[in-house]
């Protein structure tokens, strides 16, 4: 069988087997940790290794290798990104393990809304005032609690040409209380001789979830680059806040490579790239 005729079988392999791991991931949150803050232990510091476990090895199972850049912040932390993909929560968990705030659709998504209320993520309706306050007490409850909060204030994800301006809104608390606010900027690069990752991992515009997700696992690999900023940023209003930190994140930031390969025809994936390339397991 030739290596395109693979790709197929590989994708659904390799797709099969993360949505697997993520129902384990899903277990143990649901089960585990409910059940450690009932007999007063520190659910909580378990809900992070967890989440951080299930990032690495979700990574691996993709065949996504990390170049990692800086020092990770230690929890609790609000760290802010530019936002790519759905991949970001991915990397992110595996080098933090702390909650998410998400768009509020996120919460209806089949499957992956599930998962993402049990790993505590903070969903938010930007649009809604009354939504962006709950979700501000929700960032200031887990920070309290020693958990670390990831935010992505671009308000969406993008084909990673530019760095989108920052939204100031979920930074308010941060603004209020001094909270110095770390960042961080990600970069997907392809597989030798694959095609662009701002068709294939990044995930924009009119894209569907289904079949970016389907296309992204016939990837035989694709890496990211991570790099965590060296300081964290405090003002005491947010929007100038917010312009720092879009300038920080902006001067480290690395455009993904828009270079189409034969392989993508209009932003979607039709035929895989070069074989070979394998993604490495990630340490623990």
């Amino acid at each position: 069988m030739s290596e395109r005729a693979s790709h197929p079988m590989r994708g659904a392999f390799k797709l099969a087997a993360f949505v697997l791991w993520t129902l384990v991931f899903y277990l143990l949150l649901a089960v585990a940790v409910p059940l450690l803050n009932l007999l007063r232990l520190p659910g909580t510091r378990w809900a992070s290794s967890i989440l951080r476990t299930w990032g690495r090895w979700g990574a691996w199972i993709m065949g996504m290798r990390m170049e990692v850049q800086g020092q990770p912040p230690r929890a609790p932390f609000l760290l802010v990104s530019n936002h790519l993909s759905y991949v970001d929560v991915v990397v992110l968990a595996a080098q933090l393990g702390g909650a998410f705030v998400a768009r509020g659709d996120a919460a209806r998504w089949p499957v992956a809304g599930t998962m993402c209320r049990a790993a505590d993520t903070i969903f938010v309706d930007r649009d809604n005032r009354r939504g962006v306050g709950h979700a501000l007490r929700r960032m200031e409850e887990m920070l309290r609690q020693g958990r670390g909060v990831v935010l992505f204030p671009e308000g969406t994800s993008s084909a990673g040409q530019t760095v989108l301006p920052f939204r100031p809104s979920l930074l308010a608390a941060a603004a209020r209380s001094g909270l110095p606010v770390f960042y961080a900027s990600l970069t997907y690069v392809a597989a030798p001789g694959g095609p662009s990752p701002a068709n294939t991992v990044c995930w924009w515009g009119d894209m569907t979830m289904g079949r970016h997700l389907v296309q992204l696992f016939r990837l035989p690999g694709f890496s990211v680059k991570v790099r965590f900023g060296g300081r964290a940023i405090r003002d005491n209003d947010r929007k100038i806040l917010a312009g720092k930190l879009h300038e920080a994140v902006c001067a480290q930031f690395e455009p993904v490579s828009a270079e189409v390969s034969p392989g993508v025809i209009s932003g979607r994936l039709t035929a895989g790239p070069a074989a070979g390339w394998k993604g490495r397991l990630p340490a623990e």
